[in-house]
């Protein structure tokens, strides 16, 4: 490989990290906050702004995300803490009100499957989820949340 005469060494030795997908959302918008806590914690992240690369009828659920934010794997754990301390701490000081947020309206059962069946749920939602379940006298820890998935 020819070295890059614009590069020095040093540069050139760094390994990049490889971007794992994260997270993704409809709407660039939807990222803001997930970008500002990696931002603000100075986590390596790219976001990847997709082209609407057929109709919009042959979308398989119709959810064709729009925007992808890129992590590398070793930091996706950190993250979500990040972003789980952030979103409880804004519900908390009253900046989220989630009195009105869709989730209210699942039953229990239904709210536990959002960590039985985590897959196609944010954070935030799981976040919430846990929150509304707290209110309602129902906590517990990642060791039950495997415990859930088995039954």
């Amino acid at each position: 490989m020819p070295k890059n005469e614009f590069l020095d060494d040093e540069y050139m030795n760094l390994s990049i990290p490889l971007l794992e997908v994260y997270e993704q959302f409809q709407s660039a918008a939807d990222a803001e906050h997930l970008i500002s806590v990696l931002k603000s914690n100075n986590i390596v992240y790219e976001v990847e702004v997709t082209q609407q690369i057929i109709e919009p009828a042959m979308e398989r659920d119709g959810h064709l995300p729009k925007v992808i934010v890129k992590l590398p794997l070793a930091d996706f754990e950190l993250a979500n803490q990040l972003v789980e301390e952030d979103i409880l701490r804004n519900i908390l000081e009253g900046k989220v009100n989630i009195r009105y947020h869709f989730l209210q309206d699942y039953t229990t059962e239904k709210l536990l499957e959002v960590f039985c069946k985590p897959e196609g749920w944010s954070i935030g939602a799981k976040v919430i989820a846990r929150h509304i379940l707290k209110l309602r006298g129902i906590e517990f820890n990642h060791l039950q949340i495997g415990e859930l998935r088995v039954e």
